[in-house]
C-alpha cells in the first residue's frame, strides 16, 4: 500500500477511489460482514496479482462476491428450488458453490453498493494461507496490509466468524464443507432438507 490511510466505507470519494482501483485490477482489503478479506476484479491479471499475495495457495479457486441474485446468472444457472434458498439466506455469511463457482452476496450495504459495479469481485480472507484469519484490524498481516492497493474499513468488525460454505453442486445432496457465522440448523430449516457432512 502507498501509504498507511485507511480509507472509510462511510466515505463515498473512499469507496470512488476503491472501485477505480478495483477496476484497474489493484487488489484491496477491506472488511466485510464476516472476517477482513481481500477483493479483486473477476479478471485474469487481479487474479494472479490476488495469487501472489496470497501465497502458497497453488490453483485453489477464489470464491466471488457479487452484489444479489441479479448478478448470479453471470456465473451459474440455478435451479428454482435452490435459487428460492439462495433468495432467503442472501445476503448473508453463506458461501455457496454452484457449477464451478463459489459464490456469496455479503450483508454489508457499502460492499454491495460497490459490487454493483461488477458482475463479481473475487475474494479471499486477509491472512497469508495457512495462517489464522484476521477478524480484527490489529490481527491482520502488515506485510498483507504492504501488499494491497488500499484498505478500506468501516470499524465494525467485532471477532466475527468466516461464512458457513455449503456445496450446492447436487441441490438434492447439499454438503456442509464449513461451518460458520450462519447455523447449520438454521439453513436446514429454510431449506426443508436435512444436509449431509462432509
Amino acid at each position: 500500500m502507498n501509504n498507511s490511510h485507511t480509507l472509510s466505507w462511510h466515505e463515498s470519494h473512499d469507496r470512488e477511489q476503491v472501485r477505480s482501483i478495483l477496476a484497474r485490477d489493484g487488489v484491496v482489503l477491506c472488511s466485510t460482514d464476516t472476517v477482513y478479506g481481500l477483493l479483486a476484479n473477476v479478471t485474469d491479471a487481479a487474479e494472479q496479482k490476488l495469487r501472489t499475495i496470497k501465497t502458497e495457495r497453488g490453483d485453489k479457486p477464489f470464491l466471488a462476491l457479487i452484489a444479489g441474485m441479479h448478478k448470479l446468472t453471470h456465473f451459474a444457472q440455478v435451479p428454482r428450488r435452490l435459487q428460492k434458498f439462495l433468495e432467503q439466506i442472501w445476503p448473508g455469511p453463506v458461501t455457496c458453490i454452484i457449477g464451478a463457482h463459489a459464490l456469496r452476496c455479503p450483508d454489508h450495504e457499502r460492499l454491495r453498493e460497490l459490487l454493483e459495479n461488477f458482475d463479481g469481485l473475487y475474494s479471499t480472507s486477509a491472512n497469508p494461507s495457512g495462517k489464522p484469519v484476521a477478524k480484527t484490524r490489529d490481527e491482520i498481516d502488515p506485510e498483507l496490509l504492504d501488499a494491497v492497493d488500499a484498505f478500506i474499513d468501516d470499524d465494525q468488525l467485532d471477532n466475527l466468524a468466516p461464512s458457513t460454505i455449503l456445496d450446492c453442486r447436487n441441490p438434492d445432496a447439499i454438503v456442509v464443507l464449513r461451518q460458520g457465522a450462519f447455523p447449520i440448523k438454521t439453513l436446514e430449516e429454510i431449506y426443508g432438507t436435512p444436509f449431509k457432512r462432509n
